[in-house]
Formats: C-alpha cells, structure tokens, sequence
C-alpha cells in the first residue's frame, strides 16, 4: 500500500471512530434521565426495610453450626427473612455478622463457589480480622485493595456490603454497596449524574470504589438525601428508569 492510500485509510478510520463515539453520545442522551426526576421519591425511599427471604435448602452445602441458630433466631429452621436494619446490629460476633451478610446479599448462595472459598478456615479467620479492623473505621483505597487481594472469593461485591453495615469509610467517603447490578447501570449510563462513573467495570471497581463512594455522597447532598438512598435507587430501579 502506498503512503498517500495508507494515509486515506487512517483518516476513514478515525472519521469512523469519531462517528462511533457520537453516535453512542446521542443514545445515552436521549437513553438516560435525571435523578433529580426521582427525588422525593428517593428521600422517602424506607431503605433499611430492604428484605430477602432466605431458604435454608439453598445452604446446605455450607456447614457452620451457626447458621441453623440464625435461621432460628430470624425465622425458622427453613426460611427466614432479614432487612438492612437487622444488619447494622452489631450485637453479635464479627463471626454471626460475616453469615448473615452473606445469607442478606446472596438469598441463593450466589454463582459459583465463591462464597464456599470465603468459608474455608484459613480465610474465614482471615475475613473476620480484616473487617474487626475496618469496623467503624476510615480505611485508605491502597488498604482495601490489599486486603481483597488476600482472601480468595472476595470481590468487591461482596467486600462493599461488609464495608457498608460495618459503618467503615473509604478515603473519607461513607460505604456504600457496589454490586454488579449497579455497576452495569453505571456502565449503561442511564443516570445522566452518574454518567462520568461509566468506565467502571468488575476488573477496576475496587480500585474506583473510593471514587464510586465520592460522586454518590456528593449527589446525596445536592438531592437532600441519605446516600443509601441513591445506591438502593440504582440497584431497585435504575434499569428501568425512563
């Protein structure tokens, strides 16, 4: 190929490119709304009675003694149901507190066998240092990510949930759940707000959690709203808001 057609090639390209990008541009603007749209909806929103009932069938491949005692205490030997509310006691072992997230956060016991990995007792001991040290705490990004690295099963997914009813901060910013869900709607911008946090995905999420945690606190000021509310907001109704 000549340099004068090769040069013709390149310019098609990035003319191409450049069509790609505005065109993607004006779909997630005429795809995604304001959040101010929604926002005495989201003030009012009864968060901490989020609820997921669980089944017992669905863990009985786990076997912590424990468990049969939670499901006694929160329900039945069977099923049992539990709120956000229930989680911010902290009454009970860092032990108690680990199952119960997990039973909250994964009423099915999630995909794969990632949770069965966190249960293995070299990390369950290791998880439940970690998170007695985060408890109450402000924690740096550079800590996190350490500490994520070391226990195998664990993402931020399911670390953001210890993080948010531990009451722990991250660089400064209050926790806050980060799941795939959320993650996808941030993706998708369908939020017009929170169109700058796109670029997160579950390989960086742990790295740009601190940031994740910034913009939300932010935007909770401006709607005069707890930033628990936003994030159940993303997670119930962010896909299908129009």
């Amino acid at each position: 190929m000549s340099y004068k057609n090769e040069k013709k090639v390149i310019a098609f390209r990035e003319k191409r490119a450049k069509e790609r990008v505005e065109h993607e541009s004006r779909f997630y603007d005429e795809n995604s709304v304001s959040i101010f749209e929604y926002q005495d909806f989201i003030r009012y929103f009864p968060y901490k009675k989020q609820a997921f009932y669980i089944e017992r069938k669905n863990w009985n491949k786990i076997e912590f003694r424990c468990l049969i005692r939670i499901f006694s205490i929160y329900g039945d030997r069977e099923r049992m149901r539990l709120s956000r509310a229930l989680l911010f006691d902290h009454s009970v072992s860092m032990k108690v507190f680990i199952l119960k997230v997990l039973l909250w956060g994964y009423p099915t016991q999630g995909r794969g066998n990632n949770i069965e990995k966190l249960l293995e007792k070299e990390n369950f001991e290791k998880l439940q240092s970690i998170l007695e040290k985060y408890k109450n705490n402000d924690v740096s990004t550079t800590e996190l990510v350490n500490d994520i690295s070391e226990i195998d099963g664990l993402g931020i997914s399911t670390m953001s949930k210890f993080l948010y009813f531990l009451n722990t901060k991250i660089d400064g910013h209050k926790a806050l759940i980060l799941d795939d869900q959320i993650i996808r709607i941030l993706k998708d911008k369908r939020i017009k707000e929170l169109s700058d946090l796109s670029h997160l995905s579950r390989h960086n999420a742990v790295n740009k959690y601190s940031e994740y945690l910034n913009k939300i606190n932010d935007l909770s000021k401006q709607l005069k709203c707890e930033p628990d509310q936003i994030e159940i907001f993303l997670f119930s109704f962010g896909k299908n808001v129009s």
